[in-house]
């Protein structure tokens, strides 16, 4: 079974650094351009990665890009919400008043986004050695209560999709950590 796996490319790579070839062992995270209209998202996604790079330590994460061999960088092109799936009102309320508000739709579930693209270039120089882009999407339930005394759905709302960019920049970092590492 060893010799298979072996002999189909399969192997642990543990901290094997697949740059190190190519003399790169430290890389610089620089922080993230934010092209979205989420303010602070670049720092969020940035974090992440950072994170994510420093926990299987493949590359010597540092604080200064002059000590580095290589520089990450990216862009948030873009991020937000969408209405995933629309309700009618009438179908969600059991209030009278709600009968009247036949063509008022209202989501049950948004899903968040965040599309970024990331490259890696030498130090001292302006060329890209790698670089992909990475969409991520997440569903989140919406929690409209028509009618409802105190209705804080906004603020959920907005809460959730905070928290969903958290985690899809989670995931990006994953996607961005494990792309470097299998572009040999």
């Amino acid at each position: 079974m060893i010799l298979f796996f072996q002999g189909c490319g399969y192997s642990w790579q543990g901290n094997y650094n697949p740059w190190k070839d190519k003399q790169i062992q430290r890389v610089y995270v620089k922080m993230m351009v934010n092209n979205s209209q989420r303010v602070g998202l670049e720092t969020t996604v940035t974090s992440a990665l950072v994170k994510e790079m420093s926990r299987i330590p493949r590359f010597k994460v540092i604080s200064e890009e002059k000590e580095a061999d290589a520089v990450i960088e990216g862009v948030i092109d873009s991020a937000g919400s969408n209405i995933n799936s629309p309700v009618a009102v009438p179908s969600i309320s059991t209030d009278p008043k709600a009968q009247g508000l036949g063509d008022l739709l209202v989501a049950s579930e948004y899903a968040a986004f965040i599309n970024i693209k990331v490259s890696m270039r030498k130090v001292g120089t302006k060329s890209v050695i790698w670089t992909q882009s990475f969409p991520r999407t997440k569903n989140y339930p919406g929690s409209n209560q028509f009618g409802a005394v105190g209705n804080t759905s906004a603020l959920i709302n907005s809460s959730q999709e905070q928290n969903m960019f958290i985690d899809i920049s989670s995931l990006l970092a994953v996607d961005v950590n494990d792309a470097l590492m299998e572009s040999f």
